[in-house]
């Protein structure tokens, strides 16, 4: 465990330091994304061998559909709630902006919808 935490640390730092070098960033990206795709093909082929998750992939097949539907309802779920509450802008100032110690911003003094 202590061996992973140090490569994430090391990780972190190279990419502190490596973080303006664009074309290099952009090459370990693609690179994780093949990598992700590679342990997943692995991973299937680890499953694809496994004589007994083969033997009781009808009943396992179920069980993996219903924790991935409730796993994908709870990720949207969450993601409307953290949405509604961190990240949702109301005009462009905060909601409650008098309440917050920031002053609101000042009106436009520009007419928009009057006839002259």
């Amino acid at each position: 465990m202590l061996f992973i935490l140090a490569l994430l640390c090391g990780g972190l730092l190279a990419g502190r330091l490596l973080s303006r070098k664009r074309e290099l960033i952009r090459t370990f990206d693609r690179l994780t994304t093949w990598s992700i795709y590679l342990l997943l093909f692995l991973m299937g082929v680890s499953i694809g061998t496994n004589k007994d998750i083969i033997a009781n992939l009808s009943s396992l097949g179920l069980k993996a559909i219903i924790i991935a539907a409730f796993s994908l309802g709870g990720s949207i779920l969450l993601s409307v709630v953290t949405y509604h509450f961190f990240f949702r802008k109301y005009n462009g100032f905060a909601k409650n902006a008098e309440n917050s110690g920031r002053e609101s911003a000042p009106e436009d003094p520009t007419p928009t919808n009057r006839m002259e």
